[in-house]
């Protein structure tokens, strides 16, 4: 559930979870003064490497790089997660309210991409990844950059996400986000005979 709903109904097993809120509204200069010094020095890595953003990038190669570089990660999820993340990332960008950005490099190889979901006064990033010559030319960092830039100065939020790996939420806690907690709710409806088997 959102921050903003906190009220728990009767019955629902509560979980407190963290993501990562960074707002735009202040100016891209404003918003960088707050920038990590690890991040700035990716940053001066991939300018120096021209790195070039890429919009309205295929969302299926990017659940399939997905797969690919983040094996650990995608492992969690099964064919039925997949089909249901494309059919939202379709579905949102014919809707005009989802875009998928992707990194190249000078030779125009594909190093990450992310897609972000825009739902009233927030962008949310939903999915990402980046391959192995992406981590070390620091091409998600430059990624999130441009997408900030391009979005600073309007009255919206970048949302994240969140993780519980630490190291993703250093990443994104490197742009100068808040941590912000919202609620899991769970409620086992199976017949008390079955519910331990749920539990």
């Amino acid at each position: 559930m959102h921050e903003n709903h906190q009220a728990v109904p009767t019955g629902f097993k509560v979980e407190d979870k963290v993501y990562q809120k960074l707002s735009l509204r202040n100016s891209y200069e404003d918003i960088q003064k707050s920038y990590h010094e690890n991040l700035v020095r990716n940053l001066k890595k991939a300018h120096k490497r021209q790195l070039q953003i890429q919009k309205n990038f295929a969302p299926e190669f990017l659940v399939e790089s997905f797969k690919a570089h983040q094996k650990k990660a995608a492992e969690k999820f099964s064919d039925t997660d997949y089909k249901t993340l494309l059919n939202l990332m379709h579905s949102s960008a014919r809707y005009a309210v989802g875009t998928c950005w992707a990194v190249n490099d000078q030779e125009k190889s594909i190093l990450a991409a992310a897609f972000f979901i825009k739902t009233k006064n927030r962008q949310l990033y939903l999915k990402g990844f980046s391959s192995p010559e992406g981590r070390k030319q620091g091409a998600m960092h430059f990624l999130f950059d441009q997408f900030i830039r391009e979005n600073s100065s309007q009255d919206i939020d970048l949302d994240f996400g969140g993780s519980s790996v630490k190291t993703i939420a250093q990443f994104f806690q490197s742009f100068g986000s808040d941590d912000c907690v919202y609620l899991r709710h769970q409620i086992n409806r199976l017949p008390k005979a079955l519910r331990w088997l749920k539990r």
